[in-house]
């Protein structure tokens, strides 16, 4: 009898593990495309303008653009705190104002691209007393998510902010 008894519970036991189920975050999309190598996976696809999030219970979906597992950050860190950047505002109607500070003269390279990374405007600034304040005109660009990337003249900082043009 024990040793129906184990056979039994075994058998119940390996068929629970063998129909288990479980989620991993899904995205259907129109276009986009999964590469795997190593440790890493990089997943991309044709983002929408607006976003719904619905939650209930432990559940949450989010539609809309490609939700990341965890956070990613965007660019490379600022380990000396010596070069900030500030845009406002966001969303844009026509002008985006860019606040640049930096500890020491020098000249930036502004970048804009659409959200398929096509260039769609590029210009340069001197920051020549810590601080400088620069206005792009955005008025023609179509309604759509924007990538404003600035870097410095050696390369040694830079950092890319997400805007939303209305």
């Amino acid at each position: 009898m024990k040793k129906i008894t184990t056979l039994v519970s075994g058998l119940v036991l390996t068929a629970g593990v063998s129909f288990a189920q479980t989620l991993s975050p899904t995205v259907i999309g129109s276009a986009g495309e999964t590469f795997y190598g190593g440790n890493v996976s990089l997943s991309w696809t044709v983002g929408e303008i607006t976003i719904t999030t619905v939650s209930s219970a432990g559940n949450i979906l989010t539609q809309g653009f490609h939700q990341p597992e965890n956070g990613i950050a965007i660019g490379i860190a600022n380990q000396d705190k010596l070069f900030s950047i500030n845009a406002f505002p966001n969303p844009i109607s026509e002008n985006l104002t860019l606040e640049i500070n930096s500890d020491r003269p020098e000249s930036f390279m502004i970048e804009v691209t659409d959200i398929l990374g096509k260039l769609v405007k590029s210009t340069s600034v001197y920051v020549g007393d810590g601080h400088a304040q620069h206005s792009l005109s955005m008025a023609s660009f179509a309604p759509g998510a924007y990538l404003v990337k600035v870097t410095s003249s050696n390369g040694k900082f830079t950092k890319a902010i997400k805007l939303t043009k209305i």
